[in-house]
């Protein structure tokens, strides 16, 4: 991933990791890491975050 920063548009490449956990029913959980962010998010069968713990 890359972040830009506003309004000096700076970009840094950011690390980040996804691993999969497991599946139920059409609903797909992985770990997220991102630095010293870590949580579970929930895909659903489309592809789309349905669960983001933690966030504003």
């Amino acid at each position: 991933m890359v972040y830009i920063s506003i309004p000096t548009l700076e970009s840094k490449k950011v690390p980040q990791s996804y691993q999969y956990i497991r599946k139920e029913g059409e609903l797909r959980y992985f770990k997220y890491r991102c630095y010293d962010y870590e949580t579970i998010i929930c895909i659903d069968s489309n592809g789309l975050v349905v669960d983001y713990p933690n966030t504003l």
